[in-house]
């Protein structure tokens, strides 16, 4: 119940206006933002910071925020590239 109200919550509040600024994240700053889902399901599950990280998110079936945010840019783009002429956003992309 905890990670799916932390999934509900806490990752809705991280990728908040992810389809700007998804693709212009550096590497450094993509760690930083894991920082805060490695140290939640650890807390919750009770490990050792030295457990590795993939092996508590295949516990936990979670994705890392990384892969969940491509995929919400992925939908977005493919929705204005689907999205009839007369309807695009002002500002869409040159798709």
């Amino acid at each position: 119940m905890k990670l799916m109200l932390f999934n509900a919550t806490m990752i809705q509040v991280l990728l908040y206006g992810l389809k700007v600024w998804g693709g212009t994240i550096s590497v450094s700053t993509w760690t930083e933002i894991e920082k805060i889902q490695k140290l939640f399901v650890r807390k919750l599950l009770g490990v050792k910071s030295s457990t590795f990280y993939l092996i508590i998110l295949l516990e936990t079936y979670a994705q890392p925020i990384e892969v969940l945010t491509i995929q919400s840019a992925d939908k977005y783009i493919t929705k204005v590239k689907n999205m009839l002429k007369h309807k695009l956003p002002k500002q869409a992309w040159n798709i």
